[in-house]
């Protein structure tokens, strides 16, 4: 997921994005549990190897290529920073909409550093 796309998540309080109304519980439990954070962790790590294999396949990026790579970390990087905020803010019973608010202005800080390349790169076309 590209970041302009996350945007549309979170604005939208999409689940999948953690600003849904009653996703605290499920937020809360994964912190103590060691075997659940260990299993997120590898979650974490097959979305961004998928990623980046989508990501090289949308450019026709050769397999020696760092540049998937690359992208698909920060992209990956800029994803957990954004789910960080939200399970810490969701976990106090915030309400959704002040999480989400919060969150569109984090990411619009986040795709500075990110630039024009990351945010463009393997951009697929309207259908």
């Amino acid at each position: 997921m590209g970041a302009r796309a996350a945007r549309r998540g979170v604005g939208r309080r999409r689940r999948p994005a953690g600003t849904a109304r009653g996703g605290r519980g499920g937020l809360a439990a994964a912190r103590p549990d060691a075997g659940l954070r260990s299993r997120l962790w590898a979650i974490g790590q097959e979305d961004q190897d998928n990623l980046e294999a989508a990501l090289r396949e949308e450019a026709g990026a050769a397999d020696d290529d760092p540049l998937p790579h690359l992208i698909a970390g920060q992209l990956g990087r800029a994803h957990s920073a954004v789910m960080a905020v939200i399970r810490r803010e969701m976990v106090k019973g915030r309400d959704p909409r002040e999480v989400s608010r919060e969150v569109l202005g984090l990411l619009d800080d986040i795709e500075e550093p990110l630039g024009e390349k990351a945010l463009n790169y393997a951009v697929r076309g309207v259908v």
